[in-house]
């Protein structure tokens, strides 16, 4: 199982067009000071992340136009997407028992002999309220169409996804640039620190 890749949407300096990085099996994130490389750990946190801290929208995730003040905005949408691809499902034949079977029924194929693979979409709604941080609705969703046919917006391709499917498949952990990664690895099952 692998990260093919995410897509961002109005998600910190991302901004309202769609922006796809894709991944191979060792990807390395190189860039300029804020060229946007922690927003995209940033982005895979909210949707694996361990804890809900990790997890949680903020304000701050939602992107502000150059030229506006967040004050001006009354309404903000992002989007995250994962794919997530199982290319061991096509070479090995035992592979499926040991891959995760819960995410089976979520699985899409766009063609023959083409890499299985799932699509976890985060989409939130921050709203302007009486509050300095607003509201922020948001929903998680698994993606049963192939990418041809999902125009992101059929509630029919979209099966409701908890937290709980994902983070017990997929956990993510970030250890930042402090350099502590004892801190951040102490309560990870199977460590050793």
């Amino acid at each position: 199982m692998i990260i093919k890749e995410i897509i961002l949407k109005n998600f910190r300096c991302f901004g309202p067009d769609e922006e796809t990085i894709q991944f191979d099996a060792l990807t390395t994130i190189i860039g300029a000071n804020s060229g946007g490389k922690t927003a995209i750990l940033g982005a895979l946190l909210k949707l694996f992340g361990r804890n809900g801290n990790e997890r949680n929208l903020k304000r701050s995730d939602f992107h502000v136009p150059m030229g506006k003040k967040p004050e001006e905005i009354d309404e903000n949408i992002l989007c995250i997407e994962a794919i997530i691809s199982f290319p061991e499902l096509v070479t090995d034949k035992t592979a499926a028992d040991k891959t995760v079977p819960s995410l089976f029924q979520r699985v899409v194929v766009d063609y023959v002999d083409g890499d299985p693979y799932i699509k976890i979409r985060l989409n939130a709604c921050w709203k302007k309220n009486n509050t300095p941080d607003g509201d922020i609705d948001w929903n998680l969703s698994f993606i049963t169409a192939s990418r041809e046919d999902d125009d992101g917006t059929s509630e029919e391709n979209k099966s409701p996804a908890k937290v709980s499917d994902i983070r017990s498949n997929i956990q993510m952990i970030y250890v930042p640039a402090i350099r502590e990664p004892s801190h951040q690895l102490k309560n990870a099952s199977g460590t050793i620190l």
